[in-house]
């Protein structure tokens, strides 16, 4: 599925596809592994629906739910 989010505490979007590596190689936005921290907190969720993940650094991380789209290679 291509996904886009929003970052709570920038305001601002990101759309990805989450999949494998081996569509990583095909595709032409940036892809998440479902096993990554964002790939694991979007999992499941619906439009609308908020998620949370742990950086790196410690600090946690919430996204929105704000579209998602069947992935057309």
């Amino acid at each position: 599925k291509v996904v886009t989010v929003k970052f709570l505490a920038f305001d601002e979007e990101e759309t990805f596809l989450l999949g494998s590596r081996e569509e990583a190689a095909l595709a032409s936005v940036e892809v998440y592994s479902p096993t990554s921290p964002l790939g694991g907190a979007v999992m499941g969720k619906r439009v609308g629906e908020s998620a949370s993940y742990v950086l790196a650094n410690g600090k946690e991380m919430s996204v929105e739910i704000v579209r998602v789209e069947a992935y057309l290679p």
